[in-house]
């Protein structure tokens, strides 16, 4: 028998496990945005679940039933989660940023049957919900809603039976759909294992040298792959204690890294770089962290103006919501790399091929990442195609990333194959920004790319052609606006007669980007 350190454990299972084992310990503690506390053991979170999971049942949450979670960071979100993960259900998580044409796609996609929320969010749900005949229930946690709109309250739901409620649900069963942003128009939904979450949080663990004594913050948003499984999961899967901080707050960042004893965190370049810009202090370095986890390029001064001021040690690593997030990283102790993406992680097989779909043997040579082992994802809910484009016959995962391997074996990131906007740590699909821009009435087409941005990686770029002058950029930024979530709206907007395109009729795009960059240079 091949050793596999999952057993047969499933993410609600894998938590009860931890229930056992360090039951009066801290679980969450969670600061809110006003800075309150709320603090649960693992046995009291663990009731907390199990009184959820009762209530969800009561009203008809059943196994595999897709539920959309709208949440912002807080424990009702981890409860909701690991409440639908005992049941069996599946998690569908969004982006707390969307808009409701964002959301629509989702939950008519999803197939959802449930909406779990907060009630700063009820007005939004309350006034579109109805239009949805797949939406049995939609639950609001934390403050109590009005009667306006029907909603349930969870507190009210909640049972009394505190019991893991015995559901037989398998390691290969889905836990999550996670939609990520790709090539096409609309975002695919990721199909997400509890196999792949508990091996996740045990690999990821062991890489980053994670044990019981760690208290690891997250300021990143519990709907995104970065949150759950780089920190959440393995922090519970080590029976580490969760430091949850609701809204990043780079002037409150360092004092809440102290206030909380926190030793382990990940960030993005955003949050790097607007930490960098806080007035400095001589006590930016006396604080209990270790390292963060971090990921995409930095330039030299940035990372070591980082690492000498605040005595954090950045591990740069790389990873796909379809790898459950690490698929490669530099290792926690040895050799670590600056802007080196590093070894592959525990589970994880790496090759690199040409154009051609050749393996390439040579050293310092690019070509794209592709991605075999343990985890990968199940494929893409109702999208056999584009599974079938992410994963061949022989199971390699093709990320369209490019990069190549040094004489070590460390890899590194070169460049992106797919059209991918990364801005802020949010992925932005060029295609979908394209999709909103040319169903405006007085739209003919448009081109998006990405231009480079000191502050959040890149910027959206939009050329567009338009029916007549009467269309400003300030209308198709504010037609944006309402289309799509903030920081997927162009800054740069530039209106053109008409596109160069090839002799099969496809614009020109390489072309553009040059174009985009030389006008950002000449703005900036």
């Amino acid at each position: 028998m091949i050793g596999n350190m999952n057993g047969n454990n499933t993410l609600g299972s894998l938590f009860e496990e931890r229930v056992r084992l360090y039951g009066k310990k801290q679980f969450i503690v969670f600061e809110s945005k006003e800075g309150n506390i709320t603090q649960f053991t693992y046995e009291e979170f663990n009731i907390f679940v199990n009184r959820f999971a009762h209530g969800l049942s009561k009203i008809g949450v059943k196994q595999y039933d897709k539920v959309i979670v709208h949440m912002t960071n807080c424990p009702e979100f981890v409860m909701a989660w690991f409440a639908l993960a005992k049941l069996g259900a599946i998690l569908v998580p969004t982006n707390t940023y969307s808009t409701w044409d964002e959301l629509d796609y989702i939950i008519r996609y999803s197939d959802s049957s449930c909406v779990i929320t907060e009630n700063k969010f009820s007005s939004m749900f309350g006034s579109n919900i109805r239009n949805y005949s797949n939406i049995r229930n939609v639950i609001i946690c934390k403050d109590r809603p009005s009667r306006e709109y029907g909603f349930l309250f969870a507190e009210d739901i909640m049972a009394e039976e505190a019991a893991n409620p015995g559901i037989a649900v398998l390691p290969g069963d889905i836990s999550e759909i996670l939609f990520t942003s790709g090539t096409t128009a609309r975002p695919k939904g990721a199909l997400l294992s509890h196999e792949g979450a508990v091996f996740q949080g045990k690999a990821t663990g062991y890489h980053l040298w994670m044990s019981p004594n760690d208290r690891v913050i997250i300021f990143l948003p519990l709907f995104h792959v970065n949150a759950q499984m780089l920190t959440l999961v393995p922090t519970m899967a080590f029976g580490g204690t969760v430091i949850l901080i609701e809204e990043y707050s780079a002037s409150k960042f360092m004092r809440q890294i102290r206030k909380h004893k926190a030793t382990f965190t990940c960030i993005v370049p955003t949050i790097l770089r607007t930490l960098l810009k806080q007035p400095k202090r001589k006590y930016d370095s006396d604080h209990c962290m270790r390292s963060s986890f971090y990921a995409l390029p930095t330039s030299k001064e940035e990372w070591e103006e980082f690492e000498n001021r605040f005595k954090i040690r950045l591990i740069d690593g790389y990873g796909l919501t379809e790898t459950f997030a690490l698929a490669i990283g530099n290792p926690y102790w040895g050799l670590r790399k600056r802007h080196c993406i590093g070894l592959p992680a525990v589970g994880m097989e790496v090759r690199l091929i040409d154009e051609n779909g050749e393996t390439i043997e040579t050293f310092n040579q690019p070509g794209e990442i592709l991605l075999k082992g343990n985890p990968i994802f199940s494929g893409y809910y109702k999208n056999e195609e584009e599974t079938k484009k992410a994963v061949d016959e022989g199971g390699w995962l093709h990320t369209g990333d490019i990069g190549y391997m040094d004489p070590d074996g460390y890899y590194y990131f070169y460049d992106r194959k797919k059209e991918i906007i990364k801005r802020a740590g949010e992925n932005i699909s060029t295609s979908e920004v394209e999709r909103v821009l040319n169903d405006h009435v007085g739209i003919m087409e448009s081109a998006v790319v990405g231009v480079p941005d000191d502050m959040r990686d890149e910027a959206v770029f939009a050329f567009v052609v338009v029916k007549n002058n009467n269309l400003s950029a300030d209308d198709i930024r504010n037609y944006c606006r309402e289309k799509m979530s903030a920081f997927k709206v162009p800054q740069y907007i530039n209106v053109i007669d008409q596109f160069e395109k090839t002799s099969i009729g496809k614009i020109k795009k390489n072309k553009y980007k040059d174009i985009a960059k030389n006008i950002y240079k000449s703005l900036t």
